[in-house]
């Protein structure tokens, strides 16, 4: 795995009928704190001055002509490794490969801290890439694959399932612009039954194709009046 890209969902602005049909209660509605997006972006910038002190030290080690086992034992305990593209790995080594708990950097200054299993990101782990994103959680097979953390430079964060590297199953994605996005997703995708909760205070509960509200759905106004109750079709109320 050489970084984690997850894309942000959707923004949606949808035009509700102004009248009610009906009524919910109100409820705890998930939403996204000021200081929240505030502490990733610090977060963030201290990913990049990570990624660069690696980078650094990669370079380093270069300038050296270091590669191999440097330090240590590498074939069956603990030591520091270079290979030949200058990626960085220290911990423990079973049969020459990384496993157990340990720290991978590449040499683009992208790194991973966690456990490993014969040379594979496996089990619990962070991974940080060189442009601030986070990646906190669980690993299969150099992939995420689990429950876990994605936080984006831009402030955004994604909690939730992972599939083979990708965002599948259930989880919940924070916009730093506000919105709220609960429910299924496939492949990046919001597909499946899901609650969208708009920055406004408005929402929809319903099904989601293609990162839209397709299929039947309700739309509430911020007080829980119900909009419009129905087919959708692209975001729109479906006649």
């Amino acid at each position: 795995m050489k970084s984690i890209c997850i894309t942000a969902l959707f923004a949606l602005s949808a035009i509700y009928a102004p009248h009610s049909v009906g009524q919910e209660p109100l409820g705890d509605v998930p939403s996204v704190r000021p200081d929240d997006v505030q502490n990733i972006l610090i977060s963030a910038q201290k990913n990049r001055e990570t990624a660069q002190d690696n980078v650094s030290l990669i370079a380093k080690y270069q300038a050296e002509n270091k590669t191999g086992c440097i330090d240590g034992d590498c074939h069956n305990g603990f030591g520091t490794f270079i290979n030949a593209s200058g990626n960085y790995y220290k911990g423990p080594h079973k049969s020459s490969v990384p496993d157990g708990l340990g720290h991978y950097i590449w040499a683009s200054g992208d790194s991973y801290k966690g456990n490993f299993t014969r040379g594979e990101q496996d089990g619990q782990g962070t991974y940080l890439t060189a442009n601030g994103d986070k990646y906190s959680g669980e690993f299969k097979t150099g992939k995420p694959s689990g429950q876990g953390t994605y936080y984006f430079a831009s402030g955004d964060k994604y909690t939730g399932h992972h599939e083979g590297g990708e965002v599948n199953g259930f989880g919940t994605y924070y916009s730093a612009d506000g919105w709220v996005y609960v429910g299924d997703h496939v492949n990046r995708v919001s597909e499946g039954q899901g609650t969208y909760y708009f920055a406004n205070g408005q929402k929809y509960v319903g099904a989601f194709k293609d990162n839209a509200f397709n299929g039947y759905g309700i739309a509430y106004f911020p007080n829980g009046d119900i909009a419009h109750k129905g087919l959708w079709r692209d975001n729109q109320p479906s006649k």
